[in-house]
């Protein structure tokens, strides 16, 4: 059975490998403005919902509220990547009551060109007993618990990227899991020992932790992805004074090579299990490595509360779990809306 540091030491090396991976994945995520257009397809099954007639949409969207937080006054093009709960609120009570003339709520409600909108608004009043505030608060409830449904959605699609970019990291710096735990059971004490100390600076590191742990959802991104980096700088230049050929990472000049088909399925197998890892993304093996380091030096476990960080509009980039989005208990809403189209995960 491995040793507690062999193990320490394995999660570290996966961990190195998966920051890499999340900050790759965000990066490609920001360029092809992934959030915003997952977070515009979502309003626009809300609001548009039953034979994609897109009135409220178009009007929501023109809201200068939103255009704001799209930054069309400063020559974005894009969706906003995030919306809260309270400003999808306002936006859509704004739209609401764009053509005031003295009818109640129930009656601008009631004139929704979509009949799924409205049969759900409809039934939020009524839940609401006609009271204006709570009537609110049940849109804010609705919104957070669609958002949540479709964070879901779009860390599966996340994960599924993550999975391709882990095998092509795998490949390329030849992480082979299989190897590697391998070679770090058969590693000396003192090479044991000096990846021990680096995941404990790195367990420790207070950076780390407010990468995951501190930042809300709606905090710059850019902050995050550049603690992210250099937490991943740091790791980097511990394991750099190590000899990564005798950790099985890399293509050095001592790996050996073999002809042997076996070989390779070997290889191959150890390659894929690394991208998997990878997939779990880096917040998982950070969770996972303070754990370890703690049961290590105390000798107890604690519960634990692995939480992926999703990207925002209430849908990021983690990982395996989806975004931590604050919401009351869901309303169950007897409606039509074809939320399940958004993103739905092949296969």
């Amino acid at each position: 059975m491995p040793s507690l540091t062999v193990v320490i030491s394995f999660v570290l090396i996966i961990l190195f490998y998966s920051l890499l991976g999340t900050i790759v994945m965000e990066l490609i995520a920001s360029f092809l403005a992934m959030r915003a257009n997952h977070l515009e397809k979502v309003l626009k099954s809300l609001l548009s919902s039953q034979d994609r007639r897109e009135e409220i949409l178009g009007d929501f969207k023109s809201n200068v509220v939103y255009q704001q937080l799209s930054g069309k006054f400063f020559g974005k093009s894009t969706p906003p990547s995030y919306l809260p709960s309270n400003t999808f609120r306002s936006i859509l009570m704004n739209v609401l009551a764009k053509d005031e003339k003295g009818f109640g709520l129930f009656e601008k409600i009631e004139s929704l060109p979509d009949e799924n909108l409205k049969a759900t608004l409809k039934q939020l009043l009524k839940e609401a007993d006609n009271d204006l505030e709570a009537f609110k608060g049940k849109i804010e409830t609705w919104y957070d618990d669609i958002m949540d449904r479709a964070s879901g959605w779009y860390t599966r699609k996340i994960e599924r990227m993550l999975l391709v970019l882990g095998l092509s990291i795998a490949i390329i710096f030849n992480v082979d899991t299989l190897t590697v735990f391998n070679r770090l059971s058969e590693s000396s004490q003192t090479d044991l020992d000096k990846l021990v100390a680096l995941a404990e600076a790195t367990a420790e590191d207070p950076a780390l932790a407010a990468a995951y742990d501190t930042l809300p959802v709606t905090a710059d991104r850019l902050a995050q992805q550049e603690l992210q980096k250099d937490i991943y700088g740091k790791i980097k230049t511990g394991l750099d004074e190590l000899d990564k050929n005798s950790l099985g990472i890399g293509w050095g000049e001592d790996i050996e090579l073999s002809n042997d088909i076996f070989f390779w399925l070997f290889k191959a197998f150890g390659w894929l299990i690394t991208a998997v890892c990878i997939s779990k993304g880096a917040p998982f093996w950070f969770d996972l490595l303070r754990k370890l380091v703690n049961f290590r030096s105390t000798g107890k476990l604690p519960e634990f509360n692995v939480s992926i960080a999703s990207p925002p509009a209430a849908v990021v980039s983690t990982a395996s779990k989806t975004v931590v989005v604050p919401q009351a208990p869901p309303v169950v809403v007897n409606s039509n809306i074809d939320i399940e189209n958004i993103e739905k995960p092949v296969g």
